[in-house]
């Protein structure tokens, strides 16, 4: 797995069609990560799988998924 090993910020657009950034996030070690990248998604070339996702829209949410779930349109898991 590829790891960035610099603090990276990016903007990732959503689809036009279908309002996604092509990406899966999950939890790895405490931390909120990309889990996937779809093929043809936005996050293409912005973001590797790997990456810790530390804040959305500019709001802090390091360590806590459901929160990033919910600044990026994705149902909150319980």
């Amino acid at each position: 797995m590829h790891r960035r090993l610099q603090p990276y910020v990016s903007q990732v657009p959503r689809d036009d069609e279908t309002g996604s950034m092509g990406i899966d996030i999950d939890e790895w070690e405490g931390l909120v990560t990309v889990g996937g990248i779809a093929a043809e998604a936005p996050a293409v070339g912005r973001l590797v799988v790997g990456d810790v996702i530390e804040g959305v829209g500019g709001k802090d949410c390091h360590n806590v998924l459901n929160e990033v779930r919910s600044k990026q349109g994705v149902g909150s898991r319980k």
